[in-house]
């Protein structure tokens, strides 16, 4: 479950703006213009993980505001945020005890990381149930792909060209199976290896990963079973999700 997080402050303003849309990503989030109508909403029940005030100008939030914030909630993170317009303590007021300060872009690099930690969580708690079947036609990129695997601890095996289909091993029991196919071939052999994936593994989602895919490609591939086409090089957050939308697909088609 996503922690909780207040922000207090001008949400329409632009570099503000751009940062609750990245908080909302990573947080449960609610907004608040300012400490009173944040003091008027919050309820005793509240149990909020950080409260993070967002101030335009100089002294907009008072010493005050930030004692009665923490009297209300005092298991609360409370940190400030502070925009382009900081140039040190004439223009940014007296910092707070206890009370860190960081720039927007700073909290956007947070967002970021925190972001990829969500996402290799939801992997690792779900890797004893995905296995992954790796199909490389560059050795590198094959091994790539397996550390990649292995370092979001899911299960992972080769696919062999050579061994009939009906001959290879069983994937196991209440496990999530996907295929990834990183195709380095010409678009014509391309197209016959992925049709022989999809007639393989007729259960099972095949993603394609191509180098700078163009539309008419990825409609080509698309018609022809893949799951997903995803364009090298790409990010692992991308692929992560990927992987999480074409196992949640394959699992309710199984189940059906």
């Amino acid at each position: 479950m996503l922690e909780r997080l207040l922000f207090i402050g001008d949400a329409q303003r632009a570099e503000f703006r751009r940062l609750t849309l990245a908080l909302a990503d990573v947080y449960r989030l609610s907004m608040a213009r300012d400490p009173r109508t944040a003091l008027r909403a919050i309820r005793e029940a509240d149990c909020w993980g950080r409260i993070l005030l967002a101030p335009s100008y100089r002294d907009e939030f008072s010493l005050d505001d930030m004692l009665a914030l923490r009297q209300r909630q005092p298991e609360a993170e409370l940190s400030v945020v502070v925009g382009s317009w900081l140039e040190g303590e004439t223009r940014s007021g007296n910092a707070w005890p206890d009370v860190p300060r960081a720039y927007v872009d700073q909290w956007l690099a947070r967002c970021v990381a925190l972001r990829e930690e969500q996402s290799a969580s939801s992997h690792s708690t779900s890797s004893n149930r995905t296995m992954l079947t790796i199909c490389a036609e560059e050795r590198s990129a094959g091994e790539y792909l397996i550390d990649l695997a292995q370092s979001l601890e899911l299960g992972v095996r080769l696919h062999d060209w050579t061994q009939p289909t009906g001959t290879r091993e069983a994937i196991p029991q209440n496990t999530r199976h996907l295929v990834v196919y990183d195709a380095a071939s010409s678009p014509e052999y391309r197209k016959e290896r992925l049709e022989q994936l999809v007639q393989a593994y007729p259960e099972t989602g095949v993603i394609v990963l191509i180098g700078f895919p163009r539309e008419r490609e990825v409609a080509e591939l698309t018609a022809l079973g893949a799951a997903a086409v995803l364009g090298k090089p790409f990010l692992i957050d991308d692929l992560c999700r990927y992987l999480n939308a074409s196992a949640d697909i394959n699992s309710a088609v199984r189940a059906a």
